[in-house]
């Protein structure tokens, strides 16, 4: 209870109670991460930066040991691994624990030297003062809290009654509808994590037909080098009445490489989306030439990375109204494919190795020089958060500071929240060619803000993002999947982008806790106001083979209906068949493909074709779709607007994000469920120009919006 209030007391700028509270874990419990969390926001608080430094080298100290931990587990005929351990917490004080790991090394063998050495030197220690300390002032008297006015941020949207009782219904009309896609995997028999991975998918109208066509990525034969050409990514456009067609080839987008992630943004703004897919070693990026077809300017745009990359997303992140593109990177291998680790119930079986045995790779953060080229200034930006292991992305402006920030999931390590600090100007560097640079400056300040691990202080195994204002209180949640036997993770955003784990309050840990989540996406299924949540769910390893296991490899997916109240009540039961069975999902876009004002779903799975589930739910709310287009500054993708609906009994606030769910690009107009609130009382837009336009009395439909124009185009059905 400590550390809760210790969390209440920071948000009410009351730091030197809240130190108090943290203090007080501390004491006892020195590997509390979470209470390192809201120790870090108290001096953060209060600006005093050496003694948040202290706090956050030892919250990442306690990361490592986390990391390293899982890698003991899987290699233990390594006692590296165990010695690591023992010297980070040695290094943190936490000499208890480093003389414990310490003597378990020696017992298994005897003359190991480092071991021996720690021992010696804890010893000559005796019972020296613990570096934390030097944080943890005896006296809080002389500490004076900072006089910040919170207003009415950080609370739940006030609650109505639902309108209507008819639970939620979904269908898989895929075959029907002429999406025949199935993921290729040469797992030959075995289980790789390259090949566990999966692939994503981009919603996105590429021929500016008004109606959006769907993007799948495909794998390839392994090793690379023995490929045939017979395997390629997926495009189907759209032909209206619940029917597609495969024009992978007439779009000039066959390509064979083993691809994951995807990202779509007009980068040029010529008013035609682009595309950008991620892959093990060997990045792709496609103009579309506005004629249906689409040209390869990886090399001419130096956007190849060849790593091994997962998510991806553009957005306009130093904002001179041209996309900028984030690609986040998974882990080093210089194996083609990644090696097997032997079962450790059947040593004459392989299995998929864990993340914990791979070193992290670097995400690169690629600038537009606004002429259709891009040039990397991770380092120069300052997005080099250490040991990132990135999955999931999702681009948002989290603190509605108007510039837009970077949240990472990591796969077994804390996650990174970017915050963005704008250009710094007179620092602009240039181009080979001579053009200046408007590099932004970001801060990693996951853990300070509480999105970095779980509310127990413990880092998780990461995959999706799902992102959107799901309790209506005008700032942007975070949702993050994670590995069976954990739970998903709601990080509730109470104001100025500082986030709580309000998991169990929630009610989506239960449900979540014997699946392991990937895709997940916020969306208002019934068009009632309030953000539903969908998780597609599947294992990395199929060991039906292992009567030890208990763990499935095929799951079904979760749909959990917003209560309007903070909680979820999971609903998938009653969904509709296609919740009724079990698959190996992995991404999960929104899409309104048949233009009816609700949304639909598209889900990719492993050992099994894709699905389009058509939201079939009988609903009397209405809803907006809106088209944007921007101009006068803004990017042509509009990646950045934020709308509110104004006027009804609580904030109704909706943003165009770069990414969201597992390596994947939903949708990109922007959907409003109204409930009966119709016509909307006032429509605000906040363009990322900063340019603002309002319409009143907006009735339910779907437009176009342009920056700038007065009058909101009524879009074709």
């Amino acid at each position: 209870m400590s550390t809760i209030r210790g969390h209440h007391h920071n948000r009410q700028n009351r730091c030197r109670s809240a130190i108090e509270c943290f203090r007080a874990v501390l004491l006892t419990d020195p590997a509390n991460a979470e209470a390192y969390t809201g120790l870090a926001k108290s001096y953060e608080l209060l600006g005093r930066e050496p003694q948040r430094q202290i706090v956050l080298e030892r919250t990442a100290a306690l990361g490592r040991i986390a990391n390293r931990l899982g890698c003991a587990v899987y290699r233990d005929s390594d006692l590296l691994p165990f010695l690591e351990i023992a010297e980070l917490s040695e290094s943190i004080g936490l000499r208890f624990h480093a003389r414990a790991v310490a003597e378990l090394i020696l017992r298994l063998q005897e003359d190991h030297v480092g071991a021996r050495s720690l021992l010696e030197k804890l010893d000559a220690e005796g019972a020296a003062a613990d570096p934390l300390l030097a944080v943890l002032p005896p006296d809080l008297d002389t500490i004076a809290d900072p006089a910040l006015v919170r207003g009415d941020r950080g609370k739940v949207g006030q609650r109505g009654e639902r309108v209507g009782g008819v639970p939620p219904r979904f269908r898989d009309i895929a075959r029907e509808a002429g999406i025949d896609f199935e993921r290729f995997d040469d797992m030959r028999g075995l289980s790789r994590i390259l090949e566990q991975n999966g692939g994503g998918i981009a919603a996105f109208d590429y021929d500016r037909d008004g109606r959006v066509d769907l993007f799948f990525t495909n794998g390839c034969r392994l090793p690379r080098k023995e490929r045939t050409g017979e395997q390629s990514n997926r495009l189907f456009r759209n032909l209206g009445g619940s029917r597609f067609a495969d024009v992978t080839v007439a779009a000039g987008l066959w390509w064979n490489g083993y691809c994951h992630g995807c990202a779509v943004g007009d980068y040029n703004n010529d008013g035609f989306d682009d595309l950008y897919v991620t892959a093990f070693g060997e990045n792709r990026f496609w103009h579309n030439n506005g004629d249906g077809t689409f040209s390869d300017v990886t090399d001419r745009t130096t956007t190849a990375v060849p790593v091994w990359s997962s998510s991806a997303a553009f957005a306009d992140l130093n904002g001179d109204g041209y996309l900028d593109l984030y690609v986040v990177n998974y882990m080093q291998t210089t194996d083609d494919p990644p090696e097997l680790c032997r079962s450790e119930n059947d040593p004459n079986r392989y299995i998929c190795c864990p993340a914990t045995i791979f070193p992290a790779e670097q995400d690169v953060f690629f600038l537009s020089d606004g002429h259709g080229g891009f040039h990397d200034v991770t380092v120069q930006a300052g997005v080099t958060g250490v040991d990132g292991k990135g999955l999931g992305l999702v681009i948002c402006d989290v603190d509605r500071n108007g510039l837009l920030d970077v949240y990472v999931t990591n796969d077994g390590t804390p996650n990174h929240l970017y915050m963005n600090q704008g250009v710094e100007a007179g620092s602009e560097p240039t181009t080979p060619a001579g053009a200046v640079l408007a590099v932004p400056r970001f801060r990693e300040e996951a853990m300070v803000r509480g999105a970095a691990v779980d509310g127990y202080g413990h880092p998780n195994a990461s995959m999706g993002i799902a992102c959107g204002d799901y309790d209506n209180d005008g700032w942007p949640d975070l949702l993050s999947t994670h590995f069976y036997g954990e739970t998903n993770i709601l990080y509730k955003n109470l104001g100025d982008g500082i986030f709580v784990d309000e998991t169990r309050a929630s009610g989506l840990g239960p449900p979540s806790r014997l699946l392991l989540g990937f895709g997940a996406v916020f969306f208002d299924c019934d068009n009632d106001g309030w953000l539903d949540l969908f998780v597609t769910n599947g294992h990395v390893d199929d060991r039906t083979w292992d009567k030890r296991n208990v763990e499935p490899y095929r799951m079904p997916p979760s749909l959990y209906r917003n209560d309007r109240n903070g909680q979820f009540t999971e609903v998938s039961p009653s969904a509709g068949p296609y919740f009724a069975r079990q698959y190996v999902g992995r991404s999960v876009a929104t899409v309104d493909f048949d233009n009816d004002g609700d949304q639909d779903l598209v889900v990719s799975h492993q050992a099994g074709p894709s699905a389009l589930v058509v939201n079939e739910t009988p609903t009397a709310c209405g809803s907006l779709t809106l088209a944007l287009v921007g101009t006068g500054g803004s990017n042509r993708s509009a990646i950045g607007a934020r709308i509110e609906v104004v006027g009804l009994d609580h904030p109704l606030v909706r943003e165009l994000m770069g990414g969201t769910s597992y390596q994947a690009t939903c949708d990109q107009r922007i959907h409003v469920g109204l409930g009966q609130h119709t016509p909307v009382p006032l429509l605000r837009i906040l363009w990322p120009s900063g340019n603002v336009q309002e319409w009143q009395n907006v009735p339910a439909g779907s437009y176009m919006v342009v920056e700038g124009r007065a009058d909101l185009v009524p879009a074709v059905r």
